[in-house]
């Protein structure tokens, strides 16, 4: 009985209070929410003068760097990244911009527009010191007689896409490597990482002899992809016209064709 009794008791004691706690709930005033706000431009100018500061300090500097070429290397991969993060800055500046009301719409208006010339041009100046220490540490390494021909070779690669990518000891020490060195895979690389934006006629010869001479399928294929470059040489399409014709391999025979008949849609 005394069990029934608090059981009672309990049910009409917490009944009321739960729907005290409930109504004081319903009277709490509904939250604020804070009034958007329109895009720091100030803090995304301060940004963007800090990335020029460096840029400036590492165009300015002549002579040997205190730092490895690694570490510069490093540290304009890392201005490139700031770039990159202002850049989004503004992307996501502009969206805000574009979804605020418009008390803030017009207040945005009236602010400088974002720095977008002065972004394109710390981009080109990046890019340019960039190319300029690829081109440097590739040239070491391909002139170093402690290199190996894999090392060099993946120099080579990092620069074909720069016009103005070798010198001329550079070129012999790669050719080099190309006719004599004992791995396929390698001199295959040679030629193929050759076929980039440098306009290198003193290439014809050995990339003939790779053709002709050359034991290897894959390294005449690439040797052959390369030479297309100079077919405007009669000499050249000559013999891209025999090796479509003649090679050992059906591979190299099929993209030889692939390459004549691009040369030819060119020409029309």
């Amino acid at each position: 009985m005394n069990q029934k009794l608090l059981l009672v008791l309990t049910v009409l004691v917490s009944v009321p209070l739960a729907w005290f706690v409930l109504f004081e709930m319903s009277k709490e005033s509904p939250s604020i929410q804070p009034e958007p706000k329109g895009p720091d431009w100030g803090a995304l100018e301060a940004r963007l003068t800090a990335v020029e500061g460096q840029l400036a300090r590492l165009r300015e500097s002549n002579g040997p760097s205190p730092h490895s070429r690694d570490e510069t290397h490093e540290e304009v991969e890392a201005l490139v990244s700031r770039l990159s993060q202002v850049e989004d800055s503004l992307a996501i500046l502009e969206e805000v911009a574009g979804e605020a009301g418009p008390e803030t719409a017009d207040a945005i208006s009236s602010l400088p527009p974002p720095p977008q010339e002065r972004i394109d041009r710390a981009v080109g100046v990046l890019r340019e010191a960039l190319s300029q220490r690829l081109y440097e540490r590739a040239e070491e390494v391909i002139l170093d007689p402690e290199a190996s021909s894999l090392a060099k070779v993946e120099s080579q690669k990092t620069i074909r896409s720069l016009p103005d990518a070798y010198t001329d000891a550079m070129v012999k020490e790669l050719v080099r490597i190309g006719e004599h060195d004992g791995e396929e895979s390698i001199r295959a690389n040679v030629w193929q990482f050759f076929d980039g934006a440098a306009n290198l006629p003193v290439l014809i010869e050995p990339l003939l002899h790779a053709v002709n001479y050359d034991e290897s399928d894959r390294v005449r294929s690439e040797a052959a992809e390369t030479l297309a470059n100079y077919a405007d040489d009669p000499v050249v399409l000559e013999a891209l016209q025999r090796l479509a014709e003649n090679d050992s391999s059906l591979d190299v025979r099929r993209k030889v064709l692939r390459e004549l008949r691009e040369l030819d849609e060119h020409s029309k």
